[in-house]
Formats: structure tokens, C-alpha cells, sequence
């Protein structure tokens, strides 16, 4: 039976309104008149002999139809996310099905006993080793064991494939590619004049005033450098902001993206050092800053030789993306697919 495609969605989800799926009570009358019972068997795309029907797409989806709900913005929404994830799911399993094909055709062989370890595996780690709710769950999808072990061994099947399809790709990454790349791409191995420090933060609470705060942090400020207090205890215990319980830790940051105020402080001062008592305006009073400079970095370009993994690894990723689109266009061309 041919179905339009523009059904596909509604005819996919019919069966499962517990899940929130809104038809109207038109809508269902007319799926039922039209499909009545050829609709739970019905194919939607065969793939060199092999059929996708809508009962694979139930279970394959509906897993995620709870959570397509929740985070809906709207009815419309809601829609557009369903027919994404049924055209998604099609292209996996036809994706699949022509990968098991092509590992048949190979002559390649599969152990059965690799079969049943990994479903016994599943058993063991989403079960608790409990056969009994394995069985249960395979009901509720409208599975049984034989047709489960049938779906694991083509998944097996096109991992392999696929794997075969990846290691093809997966050649030695030239000094000469890297460099290239490199040089392309420059801008993002620009790194700003960066600092990495700590801070204290003080200001005056309900009980205090501004010149008591001061007073407390002009104290403060001169044993840390006298180092007769260690920093990060004292950030724990007078410090006031998100980075208190960090010991006032605050981490790398470009120079230019904090205060005005703040950077001159840091350029007073050498690595390790603490900062002279910072006094900034606040609507609601004065804000009193202490820094530590713990490492600082000028502006410049990170060397080729710390980002060349990263770069053989995006080069080596793009021919892999790029050799399993050239394979999977070639195993479409190469075997018979029908939509329906």
C-alpha cells in the first residue's frame, strides 16, 4: 500500500495518544477509514528487499516522543520535532539496511555468539540481569526475542560496515595538510593578553559602613603582601563574591574583557603577587578588590607544534564525514531503495 508522504507523520503516531500526540477526533477517524487495520503492518521504505514498516518507526521513536513534548514551544512546534525525528529515524534505518547489505555482499561473517553476548550484555546493564523485564519491555514495543536478536545482528552488522568504511578513511595526516590548515584557519590560534588571578571582594553589609570595610581591607591587603596571611583562606573568609568558596580563584581571563579599573592594577605587579586595595563605585556604596596575579601570558599566536594533534584530529574527522557520505551516496546508488 503507497502512502503520500505528507501522512507519514500522523500515520507513524496514530497508535500512541497516551503519548500526547494531538489529532484531532477527525483526523483519527479519517486515519482508521482510510488505513483501518493495514495501517499497523504498513510499509514505509524498502531497502533492497528488506522493509521498514511504521511499526519499526513506533519503536524506534517513541522513546523520545515524552521529552519532544516537554520541550515543545508550541503545538506547531511539537509537529515540526515529530515529522524531524520521523524523517531522522527513516534515513537511520535505511542507513542500516544499506549497510547490511553491503557487509552481506562482502562475504564477511558474523558470530553468533557475539550476538547473544551483547543482548545478554544489555540484559545485564538495562535490567539489572533480569530476563523477565527484558521480555516485558519487547512486549510493550510489539517485539519478541527473535526479531530483537534479528535487530541486533544488523546493527552489529553495520557498525562493522561502517567501522570498515571509517578505517578506509583513516590515513597519515601530512605535516604538509597541517601546516595548511593552520595557516587557513590562524585566527583562531590568536590568544589575547590573558591573566590568571584570584580576588577578594569586600563591601559593607547591613551592620557596617563603608570606612569600617575599607579599614578591614587596608589590613587585609598589607598581610598578603607582607605574606603573614595566605590568600586563599582569606578569600574564604572575608571575600563576598562567587568565587569565596574557590579560595577567590577566578582563573584565565583576556585582559580585555575586565574592568578598566582592574587592569592597571595588574600591570603594577609581577606573577604571584598581590595587588594594591582597589576601590570601585557601586550604586549602593563602595566595592573594595584585592587581587593575586598568579600567571600572565602576552597577546600572540599559539605555536603550531601544541595544536597539531588538534588539527590531525578535525582533518582526520572531516575524512571520515566526508568518506562515509561518498560511501553511503554509492551504497544508494548501488541497491534498490523504494519510499512509499
Amino acid at each position: 500500500m503507497i502512502f503520500p508522504k505528507k501522512t507519514l507523520t500522523a500515520l507513524a503516531f496514530a497508535a500512541v495518544p497516551a503519548l500526547g500526540f494531538a489529532m484531532t477526533e477527525t483526523e483519527k477517524e479519517q486515519v482508521r477509514e482510510m488505513f483501518r487495520d493495514q495501517m499497523r503492518d504498513a510499509v514505509v521504505v524498502c531497502v533492497n528487499g528488506e522493509i521498514i514498516t511504521l511499526n519499526d518507526l513506533r519503536r524506534e521513536t517513541m522513546r523520545f516522543i515524552p521529552e519532544l513534548r516537554r520541550n515543545a514551544k508550541s503545538q506547531s512546534d511539537y509537529q515540526r520535532k515529530i515529522q524531524e525525528l520521523t524523517q531522522g529515524t527513516i534515513q537511520s534505518l535505511t542507513d542500516t539496511h544499506l549497510l547490511v547489505s553491503a557487509f552481506d555482499d562482502s562475504g564477511a561473517q558474523m558470530d553468533e555468539n557475539y550476538i547473544e553476548q551483547r543482548i545478554n550484555d544489555i540484559i545485564e546493564q538495562e535490567f539489572d540481569g533480569d530476563r523477565s523485564k527484558y521480555l516485558q519491555m519487547l512486549r510493550q514495543t510489539g517485539s519478541n526475542p527473535l526479531a530483537d536478536k534479528r535487530r541486533m545482528r544488523e546493527r552489529i552488522k553495520a557498525a562493522s560496515w561502517d567501522d570498515h568504511i571509517v578505517q578506509s578513511a583513516v590515513s597519515e595526516i601530512s605535516p604538509a595538510e597541517v601546516k595548511a590548515e593552520y595557516d587557513a584557519n590562524i585566527e583562531q590560534f590568536k590568544n589575547p593578553a590573558s591573566v590568571e588571578y584570584a580576588q577578594i571582594v569586600m563591601f559593607a553589609g547591613a551592620s557596617e559602613t563603608d570606612e569600617q570595610v575599607r579599614a578591614t581591607a587596608k589590613r587585609l591587603q598589607k598581610q598578603l603582601v607582607a605574606k603573614e596571611t595566605e590568600f586563599e583562606s582569606a578569600a574564604k573568609f572575608f571575600s563576598r563574591d562567587d568565587y569565596r568558596a574557590n579560595g577567590g580563584y577566578v582563573g584565565w581571563m583576556p585582559l580585555a574583557d575586565l574592568s578598566e579599573q582592574i587592569v592597571p592594577a595588574f600591570e603594577k605587579i609581577g606573577d604571584g603577587e598581590v595587588s594594591e586595595l582597589i576601590e570601585l563605585d557601586a550604586p549602593n556604596g563602595k566595592i573594595f578588590v584585592i587581587l593575586k596575579k598568579i600567571a600572565s601570558r602576552e597577546a600572540g599566536i599559539t605555536p603550531l607544534k601544541d595544536v597539531r594533534a588538534q588539527i590531525e584530529n578535525q582533518l582526520r574527522s572531516r575524512k571520515i564525514q566526508q568518506r562515509r557520505a561518498e560511501k553511503m551516496a554509492e551504497l544508494r546508488d548501488e541497491y534498490y531503495i523504494r519510499s512509499y
